[in-house]
């Protein structure tokens, strides 16, 4: 799935309830700086529901340098 669609599915938005751009998300950042990354944001499930989440995300560098990135979504269940 292109960043373009993943990042705009769920209608990210930031605490300050501006919508987030894709190249802000933490997936992104992983993904084009090679670095660790880490936000709390406002997204549209896809039952429709608003949920506020904190989003990690991590570059997978391997022998042969950057291969991918991986995010870890957690949101309180209260």
């Amino acid at each position: 799935m292109p960043a373009q669609e993943w990042g705009t599915r769920f209608d990210p938005i930031g605490p300050d309830g501006h919508e987030l751009p894709v190249e802000e998300l933490p997936l992104s950042i992983a993904l084009s700086e090679g670095r660790a990354a880490h936000r709390e944001m406002h997204i549209r499930s896809a039952t429709g529901d608003d949920r506020s989440i904190e989003v990690t995300a991590f570059p997978v560098v391997g022998h042969a340098g950057p291969s991918g990135a991986i995010a870890i979504f957690w949101s309180d269940p209260t």
